[in-house]
This record gives structure tokens, C-alpha cells and sequence, in this order.
């Protein structure tokens, strides 16, 4: 396994006459949307972080042994490179059927009439095409003629010529019921510009920018090519709040290219669309996991009646716990002794419906005097029912004029205020 390249998708290069090398690669850099990173505004079922990307780096040592420029791509960027790849493909299959069909019931299959030219003004045509069109073939004879020897592009030149100088012999009687394909259009796959690292920085803190173009061109032996352009740039910040590069100010502008044949872009696109596709599926789980925990939920009969039952409970609840106020009220003259019995009690249920707050025992809340005596309202919390019915009894017996008790229903807005007198209260 090779670990020092091991989030390498996919490698191209090839060598020029003077051995040296271009390298086209692709690294994933891509990341799962984080259950806790509040700055990442993707959702689950986008999959990818706001901050994924596959890098496309050009190694390019024709220029220089470190000249690199490299652009970073969004996985929509590949979904989109891949779906229109396919598109240009099939185009390109469906044209070249229907030249073919022309050229079979029109022209002979000699190369005068198969043969592509590669360069000047009749690049795409044919030989016959080219004269047809009034384009003089000399330039092209001379051109290639200076590399015919040349061990890698000597035997495509010389068919160009011998192509070139079989047009040039046939007569213009016949030349003119020849059939003239149509220009080829390069198609732009993908155009992007202003394309901000700003991890990536120079000594004067100029950010990087990127533009990135990739074309397809049938009528070229490599049809497909990618161009980078690099510079590092400074920001500003814009009036609407948006930090912009300031390319008119740029520095160390680099700028390469790479051409590839169809089947070299197309494997080197569907693996990156390959590996994007398998990471989203390997957190597709988890994904579907967050977005069933965070997501909005209907409520349902059942959840709507259980919620019906807990409020007619609480309700239930709080009408017991003021009757009871009411009872030890009214018994209170009579018979000192059951009233401090029905206090506990009281106490009791007041614990059951009271929320808690703050762990205190006791917590007051306010003092004032009122008449001349001394009132207290207080709030009791306790971590359990003895504690609180314990801590109950105590200030009950500390009071000099009276208690006030709210009783709360936690999750309600509900409450009942009731005074107990202390000479009700205690013994």
C-alpha cells in the first residue's frame, strides 16, 4: 500500500521529448456533516461538510521541478463534471455515426477523406474539407515535415502529408461533390473563477485564488484539457459584508494545463465520482440517524393524547392539593392536634407537584410586614418528599404570624396560594 499518497484518488502523467513529466492527480478531502460543529451549516442529508473537497493538483515539470497549481472542487462540482463528461461521450458517438454514414454514400474511404488534420486553420477538416473550404494546405506540409523522423510524432505526420497530398491531386471537378462536416464547438464542462484558499497564504499574507477551466474538443487528439491559474491576492471586504480577492493587486500568477484522450479524463472522473458516492454511503446511516433526532416531527393521536392525559392528571393533582388547603383551614380552629397532621400532609403533596430548583432545602423569597406582623413567602425544594416535609415542619414552627405556601404544578402555569396560621399549624 502506498501510505504517503493514501488519500490519493487517481494519477495521470505523461513525459514530453525531454523527459520531463506532468502529473495530474486528485486527493480527497473529504468530511462527514459533525453532529457538534455549529459552523458547519450543512444539514445530515447533504452528507458532505460544508468544507469537503477533492483537490486537483497539476505537477508540472516542464515549467520548473516544484511549478504546481492546483484548484480545489466541491462534490457537486464532480457530480456535475461526471454527468456532463457522459453527455460530450454519447454526443461525440452519435456525430461521428452520422459523418461516417455521409462519408460512406458521398466520399471514398481513402485518407484524403478520413484523415483529421491536427493544426493551423483546417484543424477538425479533413484534407478534402479543408480545400473545399478555400484553406491552403502548404503551412501544414512544412509544419510536419520538420518532425517526420521524430520517434513519437514522426509516423502521424507522414500519414497527415500523404493525406494532405492525395487531396491536393484529385480534381476540383470531383472535389466539389464532397461532403463539408460541420465545425466542431469545444464544449466547457466546467468554468470556475475567484476560488479562495485562504489556508494557503504568501509571506506578505495574500491569499490564494483559483480559476479553473475544463474543456472537451473531439477535433484535437486529446480532446480533453484542464487549465489552472494560480495567484495570491488580498482580500476586501465588500459593502454588503463579502470578502473579495482584489485580482487587479495579484502576485505570483502560475498558470499550466493538462491535455488528456477521453478514456484518461473518464477514469480519472469516475474515480473521483466513485469515491464520493462510496463515502456518502458509508455514512448514509448515520446521516439518516441526526436527521431523525434533529428533525421537526409531527405530533401523532397517540402523542396528543398522551399529552391530553398528563394535563388532566396535573390538573387532577392540583385541585386535590387545594381542597386539601381548604380542609386544613377550616378544621384548624376546632381541632388544633389534626390540623398539624393535615399540614403534613399538605406538605406532602405540595412536594409531589413542586419544582425543583436549585437543590436548596429552603430558599425565601421575600419578607415583609403586614399589619404589624411578620410575613414570609417562601419556596421549598428538596432532593426527595422527607426532606422537604422535614424542612416543612421546622420553618412552620419558626414563623411568628403565619406561613404562606404556593403549591405549583410543574409544566403548568397553574398554582394556589394558601396561609396557614402558625397557631394552626403547631401545637
Amino acid at each position: 500500500m502506498n501510505k504517503e499518497y493514501a488519500k490519493q484518488i487517481y494519477a495521470l502523467k505523461m513525459t514530453n521529448k525531454d523527459n520531463k513529466a506532468k502529473v495530474l492527480s486528485a486527493t480527497s478531502n473529504l468530511s462527514f456533516v459533525g453532529e457538534n460543529d455549529d459552523s458547519d451549516k450543512n444539514t445530515p442529508l447533504q452528507f458532505f461538510s460544508g468544507y469537503s473537497r477533492i483537490l486537483i493538483d497539476i505537477l508540472d515539470m516542464t515549467k520548473g521541478p516544484r511549478y504546481a497549481c492546483s484548484v480545489n472542487l466541491e462534490p457537486e462540482d464532480i457530480s456535475y463534471l461526471f454527468a456532463k463528461t457522459n453527455h460530450a461521450m454519447q454526443a461525440n458517438l452519435i456525430m461521428n455515426a452520422m459523418n461516417s454514414a455521409k462519408q460512406t454514400e458521398a466520399s471514398p474511404q481513402t485518407p484524403a477523406y478520413t484523415q483529421k488534420i491536427t493544426m493551423g486553420k483546417a484543424k477538425g477538416l479533413t484534407p478534402v474539407q479543408a480545400i473545399q473550404q478555400g484553406i491552403d494546405l502548404t503551412w501544414n506540409i512544412e509544419s510536419l515535415s520538420k518532425n517526420v523522423n521524430d520517434p513519437k510524432f514522426g509516423a502521424a505526420n507522414r500519414k497527415q502529408i500523404a493525406a494532405i497530398q492525395e487531396a491536393m491531386n484529385i480534381p476540383k471537378e470531383k472535389l466539389a461533390t464532397q461532403n463539408i462536416a460541420p465545425a466542431s464547438t469545444p464544449i466547457v464542462l466546467l468554468k470556475k473563477d475567484n476560488l479562495t484558499r485562504t489556508s494557503k497564504k504568501d509571506a506578505n499574507g495574500n491569499v490564494m485564488v483559483c480559476d479553473v477551466q475544463i474543456i472537451c474538443d473531439y477535433t484535437r487528439n486529446y480532446p480533453y484539457r484542464i487549465d489552472i491559474k494560480n495567484e495570491y491576492c488580498p482580500l476586501s471586504l465588500s459593502s454588503g459584508g463579502r470578502r473579495t480577492a482584489e485580482r487587479s493587486k495579484a502576485t505570483n500568477t502560475q498558470t499550466t494545463s493538462y491535455n488528456m484522450t477521453e478514456q484518461d479524463w473518464f477514469s480519472f472522473i469516475n474515480a473521483c465520482e466513485m469515491t464520493k458516492n462510496l463515502f456518502a454511503q458509508k455514512f448514509a446511516s448515520e446521516a439518516i440517524a441526526l436527521a431523525n433526532k434533529y428533525g421537526w416531527k409531527p405530533k401523532t393521536d397517540a402523542t396528543k393524547e398522551s399529552n391530553r392525559s398528563n394535563n388532566t392528571n396535573k390538573t387532577v393533582e392540583y385541585q386535590k392539593a387545594a381542597q386539601q388547603i381548604s380542609t386544613t383551614r377550616q378544621t384548624a380552629k376546632a381541632q388544633p392536634q389534626q390540623a398539624t397532621m393535615e399540614v403534613k400532609n399538605l406538605s406532602v403533596v405540595t412536594c409531589g407537584i413542586a419544582e425543583t430548583r436549585k437543590g436548596n432545602v429552603v430558599v425565601p423569597v421575600k419578607e415583609k410586614t403586614s399589619n404589624g406582623g411578620k410575613i414570609l413567602y417562601l419556596w421549598f425544594t428538596a432532593p426527595d418528599k422527607v426532606t422537604w416535609l422535614n424542612a416543612f415542619i421546622e420553618e412552620t414552627k419558626k414563623r411568628i404570624v403565619r406561613l404562606d405556601v404556593t403549591a405549583r404544578i410543574k409544566g403548568t402555569n397553574l398554582q394556589y396560594l394558601g396561609t396557614v396560621n402558625k397557631q394552626e399549624a403547631v401545637n
